[in-house]
């Protein structure tokens, strides 16, 4: 209760004054340390919420590197790392403001490709699953144009690696949004416009032979596997996947950690596809 109270009295004398600074590096600044307390704060109810608007007003801030920060502080704010859980205190505001937020940090991710950014897509994504319905095209179809012009960024070795990175959260984000619709199967074929096209680019190789989306396969697979066994019937559509992946399969496949999963989508396409 002491450390409680010393936090508050430290935030409310410091750093909310901060949130309302001239500076825009200040602002920036504040957001961080809210992040930082984040485990005291959520302790209480009231007080936490308070700070998770005065965060999320920043998401609308004139200058970039407080937007970021915003971004990046609210996952921490909103998620448990440790428990693994949502803080439930902060859920009724965020999601009163869900679809507004979600756009905000689209409008982030097509400015920068940076995994922190979607991360804290992932963390909404997965406190809200339930409901997630009338989002998942949308979400979908965004995340699957970001990880396109992630995965195919040459802007240097250090910029590849930050949108390597990136790529890989939006296949995550775009996994934890597909387990989050298993019990509304009717939604995967509405999905499928926007994945089956950044899978394809993922098992097909270039006029080289060369597969330029490689270290992507994985994810790519474990995608894969949601439309073909969660969803209805495999569509014609999905069904288009089975001739690159099993010439993917046969090339270089095997080498894979988990090269079960190539194994198991094969065999749950040609089953399928049989009866």
């Amino acid at each position: 209760m002491i450390e409680l109270l010393s936090v508050k009295w430290l935030l409310v004398t410091y750093v909310s004054p901060a949130f309302q600074a001239p500076q825009g590096h200040v602002r920036s600044r504040a957001a961080w340390t809210a992040a930082q307390f984040a485990p005291t704060i959520s302790q209480d109810a009231q007080f936490s919420q308070q700070v998770v608007n005065e965060v999320m007003q920043l998401l609308r801030d004139s200058d970039f590197a407080v937007r970021f920060q915003a971004a990046v502080s609210l996952r921490h704010l909103i998620y448990d790392s440790d428990q693994g859980v949502p803080r439930p205190s902060v859920l009724p505001i965020i999601q009163a403001v869900l679809p507004q937020l979600l756009d905000e940090l689209f409008k982030l991710m097509d400015e920068i490709g940076n995994d922190e950014l979607v991360a804290t897509l992932e963390v909404l994504i997965e406190s809200f699953s339930e409901h997630m319905g009338p989002y998942a095209q949308g979400l979908c179809q965004r995340l699957a144009e970001h990880f396109i012009r992630l995965a195919l960024t040459e802007d240097g070795q250090e910029g590849e690696e930050e949108a390597s990175f990136a790529a890989v959260q939006c296949c995550s984000a775009i996994t934890t949004l597909l387990e989050s619709i298993k019990k509304t199967p009717e939604l995967y074929p509405h999905l499928e416009p926007f994945l089956v096209p950044m899978l394809q680019r993922i098992l097909t190789p270039d006029a080289n032979g060369d597969y330029q989306c490689m270290e992507f396969m994985e994810d790519g697979l474990e995608i894969l596997t949601y439309l073909t066994y969660y969803a209805p019937q495999i569509s014609a559509l999905v069904w288009s996947l089975f001739a690159p992946l099993c010439k993917s399969f046969h090339d270089w496949v095997l080498f894979l950690k988990r090269p079960h999963h190539c194994e198991f989508c094969t065999v749950k396409i040609r089953v399928s596809f049989v009866q």
